[in-house]
């Protein structure tokens, strides 16, 4: 009979069908829409794996809690330490200083195994795209890691009665599921990154572990057909999985169930049934799950710094090009550091200059994200911009006229609808855009005798029974319901119009919507409604792409007063889209684009204040640039 812990063929099948999944979903979303459980098949994998080696030295009495963690130090620790080096590395010499400081942050939730709690506090409105952040995968290595410190420990505990781990397993597993389904409904960012919600993936693996070890480990009590019924059907909810989810599934919940109960099916069904003997047992697949740790390491932080100094999505070509280089760098790492490490025979004292390394790059990133990234080493022409920070809510009335998705309908202050007797009343309508709007509308207007009041909401366009979710829709309600009786003179709608509708024109709910909001406006007795058309929309953060001009223009490096670069799909389209129906329903277009666009480019920043950038991100205005902007339009505005 074997251990449980033997060296099985079709577990590194397992993983290169996991790993492969998982790369090909980062480069090609498209071709594996539901590659992401790969993840989720490595969480059994590892549970099943170190609780057969944990169950096997408990067993003869041989358990050795510092030599565990010796063992996980000198197996997970050299391919990261030289991943995280490398990326410190390639960000000196790529990133500006916030996202240099994010990567420190990163860096240190690596080293320390907390990724996962990182990730989880930066989740937000604004928080940087998943794409640009290169240690983003190393959330599941911190949730194994938690997982290796915290399960010897309890089993140690409990152990004695097969049947009281049992319990504890089953329970675990049971409160685990249970909490994961409920936070995805309540709170899909916990559910992600939560161990709690976790940890029944890795409890369904050391069950599994603690079930097979019962028979000695094999499975010579099981008809061969049985394993092939078994692992057949695990291939089949894997395959599942891979096909009927994607991006924006409501994951992990009740879906976690398809990756997990295949993986845990492939592995129970044993290494000799035709599937895993045939299939995952074949030399290339087993090649590819000796590698899956350092090729996990690798290909995102490629794929990662590739998109973030493209400003966009690589073409497919550099992302075929970056995968095969994961392959190789995954190869090399495995070769040249990870063998030579696991055969040397002084283990113990190997893994204490180890921890060390680790700690040393940890400390090295904590000192570089209280640092603000090393803004220091740009010259003081570019480092205003270089190190840009921005202060996005002070004057745009947040959060009193500015709410965020999860504020009720009505949050909106009394002073948002403030009428002042003897001016003009104007209310400024839209999305978060229009937050970055009003400090600029209301100073400018304001010398022309205007009081502008303000409603803006995350990610709610100011069209009616339009935006993604229950507040937005109950909030426009709210708003027009809040127009009777203020004496308004004009509604100003403005939104980051692209991202709600494209071809405005000929999309013929979002047209009626548009068209039924401006008729409701009218019907409360404002006769006056513009619409301001979109501004311009950037691939990616504008400091970025000024500091790439600026960087690109040598060697007299002058800082971009325009760049001609691809917006954001759907700017210039919905643009042109606006122009032609808005004045078809009754009120007045005012459009943005051509002021600030030519043959040249899009304006980046005030005329002559080159520090004085239009927007702080991709397209949400600097107060200096909405001053700019208001002062464009007010003619066409009163």
């Amino acid at each position: 009979m074997k251990p449980a812990h033997s060296y099985l063929r079709h577990i590194d099948g397992l993983r290169a069908l996991a790993v492969l999944a998982v790369v090909v979903f980062h480069a090609f979303p498209s071709a594996i829409p539901g590659g992401f459980v790969g993840v989720d098949i490595f969480f059994v994998i590892s549970g099943y794996l170190i609780s057969g080696i944990l169950i096997g030295q408990l067993e003869v009495s041989r358990f050795n809690i510092l030599d565990f963690y010796s063992r996980r130090i000198r197996r997970i620790f050299p391919a990261l330490v030289l991943v995280l080096a490398a990326c410190f590395v390639a960000g000196w010499f790529s990133l500006l200083p916030g996202e240099y400081g994010q990567l420190g942050k990163h860096i240190a939730g690596g080293a320390s195994f907390s990724s996962n709690f990182v990730l989880w506090r930066e989740s937000g409105y604004f928080d940087a795209a998943a794409e640009t952040k290169p240690l983003l995968h190393l959330w599941s290595l911190g949730i194994e890691e938690q997982f290796y410190i915290v399960w010897p420990i309890l089993l140690y505990a409990i152990w004695g009665k097969r049947t009281r781990v049992i319990t504890v397993l089953a329970a675990i597993l049971c409160g685990s599921l249970v909490l994961s389904v409920w936070k995805t409904g309540a709170n899909p960012t916990e559910a992600f990154y939560s161990p709690l919600t976790r940890a029944w993936e890795l409890a369904c693996g050391a069950l599994l572990a603690i079930l097979t070890q019962r028979q000695g480990g094999d499975r010579e009590w099981m008809p061969a057909r049985f394993g092939s019924i078994g692992a057949g059907i695990g291939v089949a909810l894997i395959l599942m999985a891979f096909a009927l989810l994607n991006s924006t599934s409501r994951f992990p919940g009740w879906w976690a169930l398809l990756p997990v109960l295949g993986a845990t099916m492939i592995i129970w069904a044993g290494p000799d049934n035709f599937v895993n003997r045939r299939l995952l047992s074949n030399p290339l697949m087993v090649g590819i799950g000796l590698i899956s740790y350092p090729l996990y390491l690798w290909h995102w932080p490629l794929l990662s710094f590739a998109r973030i100094m493209e400003a966009g999505t690589p073409s497919w070509h550099l992302r075929a090009v970056l995968v095969a280089a994961s392959f190789l760098l995954a190869w090399l790492t495995y070769r040249y550091v990870e063998l030579p490490l696991k055969k040397l025979r002084l283990k113990f004292s190997t893994a204490i200059p180890l921890a060390g390394f680790m700690a040393v790059i940890g400390a090295v990133g904590i000192a570089v994200f209280l640092d603000g990234g090393a803004a220091s080493r740009y010259p003081a022409t570019i480092k205003v911009i270089a190190d840009f920070k921005y202060e996005y809510t002070v004057d745009a009335r947040f959060p009193d006229c500015w709410l965020g998705e999860k504020m009720a309908p009505d949050a909106f202050s009394s002073k948002c609808f403030a009428h002042v007797d003897g001016e003009r009343n104007f209310l400024l309508w839209g999305d978060s855009h229009s937050a970055r709007l009003y400090p600029g509308l209301a100073k400018v207007l304001a010398q022309r005798g205007v009081n502008v009041m303000q409603t803006s909401r995350d990610s709610c366009p100011p069209v009616l029974h339009r935006g993604s979710y229950a507040n937005c829709k109950r909030g426009n309600e709210y708003v027009l319901s809040r127009l009777h009786g203020l004496n308004i003179d004009t509604v100003v709608l403005f939104a980051a119009w692209g991202r709600y509708a494209i071809d405005w024109e000929n999309n013929m709910p979002a047209r009626k919507d548009l068209a039924d909001t401006i008729s409701a406006i009218h019907a409360q007795g404002i006769k006056k409604v513009i619409v301001i058309g979109p501004a311009p929309e950037w691939p990616d953060a504008l400091p970025k792409l000024v500091y790439r001009g600026w960087e690109a223009d040598y060697p007299a490096h002058r800082i971009p007063e325009r760049l001609n670069v691809k917006l954001v799909e759907g700017t210039v389209q919905a643009d042109i889209a606006l122009a032609k129906v808005v004045p078809e329903m009754g009120a007045t277009f005012i459009p943005l684009m051509s002021g600030l666009c030519n043959s040249g480019g899009c304006l980046t920043h005030t005329p002559g204040a080159p520090t004085e950038l239009m927007t702080w991100d991709y397209g949400h205005l600097t107060t200096p640039g909405a001053i700019y902007i208001s002062k464009m339009i007010e003619n066409r505005i009163l």
